[in-house]
């Protein structure tokens, strides 16, 4: 399970960083998909800037749509699930 979290952390640093200097195109798009299924996309918005959105399920999905700050505060919440993960071991 640590392997999937420090995935997890380092695709959210990772995709974090994409913005419209990785592409002279108009939109930009990236995901990154966990082995269960938690996907993380951060794409261009017309006319908002960049966010980001968070899709789980299999049936039936859910998303939420985060600004990049969420996306941020998101990551820090994951970090202190995983310091308390590590202290029960």
């Amino acid at each position: 399970m640590d392997e999937e979290i420090d995935s997890l952390l380092r695709a959210i640093e990772s995709i974090a960083r994409i913005n419209e200097t990785v592409t002279k195109l108009t939109g930009f798009e990236s995901r990154y998909r966990t082995p269960g299924d938690l996907e993380l996309n951060v794409f261009r918005q017309s006319r908002s800037g960049t966010a980001a959105a968070l899709t789980s399920g299999i049936c039936e999905k859910t998303t939420v749509l985060l600004t990049l700050d969420e996306l941020e505060r998101l990551k820090g919440i994951i970090l202190e699930a995983k310091a308390r993960l590590d202290e029960i071991k």
